[in-house]
């Protein structure tokens, strides 16, 4: 199992001005001993007023140390306006060729919400736009993955029924499993993990403690302890991304997923 961090706790310092391109975070990462880092794209979008001094062109990084997350701010691929699907499909067919094109092998895709129509009308149109997402792209090495999402109401996707529909209409799609996400849904962790275990590529992981958003907890302050579940993903060919905002955290959680490495 690879250990990646996603980009959240590098974010002060991009958008300070003392990290100014992605050779200083492979640096960073390198000394921690971490394999690689997940670009979230949404930290962008929420900061656009200060990305002048940072350094967008990868320089320093290789691509195949990168996943990527489609976690845009107005991403809905169950809306029910065409323009705002549209929108959607478009931006997650691009970043799909980015990382064709560059080698990076995983794009996780949030599937989107349910506003002002049913929910079951919101899963229809969610899988309308997965359908032309595949017509537009080409298999490849580089697996489209869609997340299990968190306890808001108007999240699609965070109910094990609509991940299993999902999965079974597409079976190329992979599944990226958050660990967080299935805590505070009060899911069955063992019994999702065996029923989803030959769709999931690739995890997000840090822990869930009440009245704290999940990025701001350590695996090693988690309520919950996720490390059984995790022992069948130990040797093998995945990448585990933890979420955590401070990377002080991040160093907290690594040393957790270590040990669950070093057991047996």
């Amino acid at each position: 199992m690879k250990i990646y961090s996603s980009l959240s706790p590098f974010k002060e310092q991009v958008f300070g001005g003392s990290i100014r391109s992605f050779a200083q975070i492979a640096d960073k990462l390198k000394i921690a001993g971490l394999d690689g880092i997940e670009i979230n794209s949404i930290i962008f979008e929420k900061n656009y007023q200060n990305l002048l001094p940072f350094n967008f062109n990868f320089r320093g990084i290789d691509y195949s140390m990168v996943t990527l997350h489609s976690n845009y701010l107005d991403f809905n691929l169950g809306s029910a306006n065409s323009f705002t699907r549209n929108a959607g499909i478009e931006q997650v067919v691009n970043e799909y060729e980015f990382a064709e094109n560059n080698g990076v092998r995983i794009v996780t895709i949030h599937p989107g919400r349910v506003k002002g129509i049913p929910r079951e009308a919101a899963m229809g149109l969610l899988w309308n736009s997965l359908s032309d997402i595949y017509k537009r792209i080409e298999q490849s090495e580089t697996k489209l993955c869609i997340e299990n999402m968190d306890n808001k109401q108007e999240k699609l996707c965070n109910r094990l029924s609509e991940i299993e529909k999902t999965l079974s209409k597409f079976p190329d799609l992979g599944l990226t499993v958050d660990f967080a996400h299935l805590g505070l849904n009060n899911e069955n962790i063992g019994m999702f993990i065996e029923k989803f275990k030959s769709r999931i590529c690739h995890i997000h992981i840090s822990g869930v403690k009440k009245g704290y958003r999940h990025g701001d907890v350590s695996l090693s302050r988690s309520e919950i302890d996720f490390m059984p579940f995790l022992t069948s993903f130990v040797r093998k060919n995945i990448t585990a991304v933890i979420e955590n905002s401070r990377w002080d955290d991040v160093i907290e959680s690594k040393k957790v997923l270590e040990k669950l490495g070093n057991k047996g």
